[in-house]
């Protein structure tokens, strides 16, 4: 099927302050290679990475972490070929690169002060670009990008160990039938 995963990394926070400032909870390990559908881990570094199913890691309540600090987040949607990167300081955007295979194999959409190994990463792409026109190398450059910052990229190396999050206050959903005959609660 294909990722639709997003995720933001923050420097300078621990795992407990981002649970406590979220107003979360701790639950299970993840099983190594996998990815939570909410979770945190620890990325080399120190950076602390919360990954989402879908693009969430944009929202204002995970972006407000960066307050008084650096973070990058990022978002690969694999069925579209949609892939963003966003690099944030003290709780506001300084850079973007968005990819959107829909505006041609090529697109790459940038604005603000991107890291210095854009250009690399770029000109890189761009090469395996050139040398196979079938596949989308470009689909890449964002969540590169924002790997070159923190360390980390979904389903990459280095491999980090993930604990679900859990939101008290989010609504439980009820059992379904099954559940309801076999004691679900």
């Amino acid at each position: 099927m294909g990722l639709s995963n997003s995720w933001i990394a923050i420097r300078g926070l621990s795992q407990a302050e981002a649970i406590a400032q979220l107003g979360l909870e701790p639950g299970n390990e993840i099983p190594s290679g996998a990815l939570p559908t909410f979770g945190i881990g620890e990325a080399p570094d120190g950076w602390v990475v919360l990954v989402f199913w879908g693009e969430r890691a944009f929202e204002d309540r995970f972006v407000a972490l960066s307050k008084g600090r650096a973070a990058v987040a990022c978002f690969e949607e694999e069925r579209v070929m949609y892939s963003e990167a966003r690099g944030y300081a003290d709780g506001t955007e300084t850079w973007r690169a968005v990819h959107d295979c829909e505006k041609g194999l090529r697109h790459i959409e940038t604005r603000g002060a991107l890291p210095q190994s854009f250009v690399e990463i770029e000109a890189r792409l761009a090469k395996q670009q050139d040398e196979d026109d079938g596949a989308d190398f470009f689909f890449d450059i964002p969540p590169e990008l924002a790997k070159s910052v923190c360390g980390f990229r979904l389903l990459g190396e280095p491999e980090i160990t993930f604990i679900d999050l859990i939101d008290p206050n989010a609504p439980r959903k009820k059992p379904g039938l099954l559940g309801r005959l076999f004691g679900a609660r």
